[in-house]
Formats: C-alpha cells, sequence, structure tokens
C-alpha cells in the first residue's frame, strides 16, 4: 500500500489509528509525503524520521516526495517496484 501524508503536518489521530490497522494486518506499507517543496532543506531532512518515529514504523519506511519539483519520485517508482517484485517471488 502506498499511503500519502502531507510532509507538512504531523500524523493526526486518524493517521496514527490507520496506522495501527496496517500494523495489524501485516499489510506492507510505505508512507509516501508529499509536498516535500514546501520545506526547507533542514526539514527536509528531518521531517521522513519524525513522521516514521511518530507512526512506529522504520524510516526505509517513510520517502518523502514532491510532484511540483518531482524530488523523490524515480525513487518512490522503485520502492514501488522492488515491493512488486518481492510480493510475486
Amino acid at each position: 500500500m502506498v499511503w500519502l501524508l502531507d510532509a507538512r503536518h504531523d500524523p493526526s489521530k486518524d493517521d496514527l489509528a490507520f496506522q495501527e490497522l496496517l500494523a495489524a494486518s501485516e499489510c506492507p506499507a510505505l508512507a509516501v509525503l508529499t509536498k516535500a517543496d514546501k520545506l526547507t532543506r533542514r526539514e527536509q531532512s528531518e521531517r521522513p524520521g519524525a513522521i516514521a518515529a511518530a507512526l512506529g514504523v522504520p524510516d526505509d519506511q517513510v520517502q518523502l516526495v514532491s510532484a511540483e519539483t518531482g524530488m523523490g519520485i524515480p525513487e518512490l517508482g522503485a520502492s514501488i517496484l522492488t515491493a512488486i517484485r518481492g510480493a510475486t517471488a
């Protein structure tokens, strides 16, 4: 599952409840933090780890992207392909 979250905001109560459901179902998920272009460079380096910690997921399950600038889009595509290949193996 690809789960889109706004990088500018901390996870909401609903986001945290959804994460609990995902964990309980053992559904593999990638939290994609959108609107990276709205963050400062410092925030771009800090937000993924902070949100991963808030959600209780490993850092490698969180990716930062921007549709505006294309930042992180190739990496997101690669992550999705890797997950698909792993699911079919």
